[in-house]
């Protein structure tokens, strides 16, 4: 049988590169005017008012062909937008909402400050930022080969960054707007991961039915209200960042013709596929991946920079190199999260690894509780005088030694030579006794079984507990 899931990623990261570069050269021509078939566009030079009314577009048709394909399918227990368990759905969808609607609200503002090829060239720093968000709020870990890529690849940005650096001149506020961006972006990315992550999970609350669609529809509806804010903040004439009176985005809109707010609603039909194949990736991917994805899509946008708004594209040394560092890397991200196995290092060196104990190394709870699933250390009570009246008559003979045995363990894993075999039975009455049972081959059924990871063998342990109290 084919495994489709190649085909899913590459087919996405095409569209993520496409639409990506499609979104800033499309908006572009929003802010500044341009004439498109007879028609003279006037300008409407408010980005963050565009990201609202735009986002707010897609999130509302998102909806409605979510309710429409509710009401034909009728499936049972399906996720739908207005359907059970919305205020989970919020709870995990506002962080990637609220930052994205930041984020675009930003990323327009930078654009409308600042040329687009400055302005895209700024935006390909994000990747650093993005591993590092991963790491902290996903806790994903890179092998050193694909560390070595996102390093590249980050060098690679950061000559891009260099002759942008050369050629700039720009105030304050624009650079400073166009910096923060990527930061914010990479926030978005590490939050979308969580997010599609948890519900798209087949074990959930809803098993895993929230569909990308509906995800995103909730996603951009947060994403709208935030924009919204911004631009009755900075957009509302009270605050001008440029020379010049203008009146309050509303009023200016007010004033477009049917064809010019025609012209800003299709930009998000961009939006919309950028959107939902964007959180398609993330749930088939990881922040980093999408990251790296991220840091390919300054070479198609300088293409269609060329090919669209006849910009020239800059063959200096540092963007060709910087252009050709980003594509290496990724090349070698991507054949690299291909293999099974990832290169690590630790106390031992390089070594080579399974890519699935990257995913979790933590040592498993000492005791699992079955009443309300948290660990529970595992405890013995210290020797001391007077314990052979709280064991009373019922302690079977050698159980004292066995007890120092257990006793001594307590405080670690019990872990013995392989050929050890310790059998414990402390009793004291009918219902106040603490079983303890540790055997390599043992088949009775146990409550917990502890297992940890090391370098050597070791033993697992099957231990059963019940509450210890004393018979004084």
């Amino acid at each position: 049988m084919i495994d489709l899931y190649p085909v899913k990623v590459i087919f996405s990261v095409v569209v993520y590169c496409l639409a990506v570069s499609a979104v800033p050269i499309y908006n572009k021509e929003v802010f500044s005017g341009a004439a498109h078939a007879g028609i003279r566009l006037t300008k409407f030079p408010y980005p963050i008012a565009t990201a609202f009314l735009q986002l707010g577009l897609v999130a509302v048709v998102l909806s409605v062909m979510n309710v429409v394909g509710h009401l034909t399918r009728r499936e049972s227990g399906a996720s739908w937008i207005f359907g059970p368990h919305f205020a989970y759905k919020l709870r995990v969808v506002a962080p990637v909402g609220l930052l994205f609607g930041l984020k675009y609200g930003l990323t327009n503002w930078g654009l409308q400050l600042m040329a687009t090829g400055t302005h895209l060239l700024l935006q390909s720093t994000d990747l650093i930022w993005t591993v590092v968000t991963a790491r902290l709020w996903n806790q994903e870990k890179l092998g050193c080969v694909e560390l070595f890529a996102a390093v590249l690849a980050t060098i690679g940005s950061v000559m891009i960054g260099l002759h942008a650096g050369q050629v700039l001149e720009a105030p304050m506020i624009p650079l400073l707007v166009n910096c923060l961006t990527p930061l914010v972006l990479a926030l978005c990315i590490s939050t979308l991961r969580s997010g599609a992550k948890e519900l798209f999970r087949p074990d959930n609350r809803l098993q895993g039915s929230v569909t990308p669609a509906e995800f995103t529809a909730i996603k951009l509806f947060l994403s709208a209200f935030m924009a919204l804010l911004l631009s009755f903040v900075l957009e509302s004439g009270a605050i001008n960042l440029k020379a010049g009176h203008r009146p309050p985005w509303w009023v200016a809109l007010q004033e477009e013709s049917a064809a010019e707010m025609l012209f800003l609603f299709v930009g998000g039909v961009f939006v919309l596929i950028f959107q939902v194949n964007i959180t398609w990736l993330s749930g088939l991917t990881s922040a980093v991946t999408v990251g790296i994805v991220g840091g390919i899509k300054v070479v198609p946008q300088w293409l269609l920079n060329a090919a669209f708004l006849g910009m020239h594209i800059n063959t200096a040394l540092l963007n060709i190199g910087g252009a050709m560092l980003v594509l290496s890397a990724s090349i070698i991200y991507a054949v690299s999260i291909c293999q099974p196995n990832t290169l690590t290092f630790g106390r031992r060196g390089f070594e080579w690894k399974p890519r699935d104990m990257l995913e979790d190394d933590k040592d498993e709870p000492l005791l699992a509780c079955e009443e309300d699933d948290e660990p529970t250390p595992l405890t013995t009570p210290t020797r001391r005088q007077g314990s052979k009246q709280r064991t009373g008559s019922k302690t079977r003979p050698g159980a004292e030694q066995r007890s120092r045995l257990v006793s001594e363990g307590s405080e670690s894993l019990i872990t013995l030579e392989s050929a050890l075999e310790v059998s414990l039975f402390l009793e004291t009455d009918e219902d106040d006794t603490m079983e303890a049972v540790g055997s390599r081959r043992s088949s009775a059924p146990a409550r917990a079984m502890t297992s940890t990871r090391s370098s050597g063998p070791r033993t697992s342990w099957l231990v059963t507990m019940k509450p210890w109290k004393s018979s004084a």
